[in-house]
């Protein structure tokens, strides 16, 4: 578990406390403001850019990682430009992986999901380097790749983690376990009981999901709605009470 040195703006009181608490520990104990930053190694805290009436806009939706090369930031992102941003840019990752894509004159990857997801963007000062969304769903069968989950125990409602891509010269910096772990959270507080995940197949992606708590299933294979060529598996993750029957 993460340990954290708080200091906060206002008054410069230091506190030590868990990233996974954080809901319990925003603010201030002494002068209670709501602004400061934690710093521990390489990871740094900063405040969301997102606007006040953003549905994101009270949970953690900005982080940053600075390694040897570059400061990193991963903040919420909600203007329709910024998420045709996100679009461009699994296209292009894709692309240049050279993998056969669906609708490759669009020059995008996108879908009807991306209009009521939550979006995440990494920038490398002002270039967008990573992205991914998250989707929730009262039933298991708004999802997309539902068919995947068929027959599995997945208790609604549910969380869709997506769409993660980080482009090649910046992967190997934890960005992508960063932009998962911020999605874990948020499913958590936004009330989802199971999130679900179909990542393009990989042994690495494979170990961090498990190393994440999700079991993996390799032996149920897909096919990404944006790639003819491109294997999917089912993942999912349990996060609630599963005294509900599954939906």
């Amino acid at each position: 578990m993460l340990s954290l040195l708080f200091t906060c703006s206002a008054c410069r009181t230091t506190r030590r406390a868990s990233l996974l608490g954080w809901k319990e520990q925003w603010g201030c104990e002494r002068c209670e403001s709501r602004e400061y930053r934690w710093k521990r190694f390489e990871f740094k805290k900063v405040r969301s850019q997102c606007s006040d009436s953003c549905d994101g806009s009270e949970f953690m939706s900005a982080f940053s990682t600075e390694t040897s090369r570059a400061t990193m930031e991963i903040r919420r992102l909600c203007a329709a430009s910024e998420i045709a941003a996100c679009q461009r840019l699994r296209y292009e990752v894709w692309s240049a992986e050279g993998v056969e894509l669906t609708k490759p004159e669009a020059g995008m990857i996108a879908d009807s999901h991306d209009d009521h997801a939550m979006h995440w963007g990494a920038f490398d000062g002002t270039r967008l380097i990573g992205a991914a969304r998250l989707c929730l769903h009262e039933t298991l069968a708004e999802a997309p790749d539902c068919d995947l989950f068929t027959g599995m125990n997945i208790p609604s409602p549910v969380a869709s983690m997506n769409r993660l891509v980080v482009i090649k010269s910046h992967r190997g910096h934890g960005i992508g376990k960063q932009l998962d772990q911020i999605r874990i959270q948020q499913s958590k507080v936004s009330g989802a009981r199971t999130i679900i995940v179909a990542p393009v197949i990989s042994p690495s992606r494979k170990h961090s999901l498990e190393a994440q708590g999700f079991s993996v299933h390799f032996e149920r294979l897909g096919r990404a709605v944006w790639s003819p060529t491109v294997q999917i598996c089912p993942c999912y993750l349990i996060v609630g009470s599963t005294e509900q029957t599954p939906r």
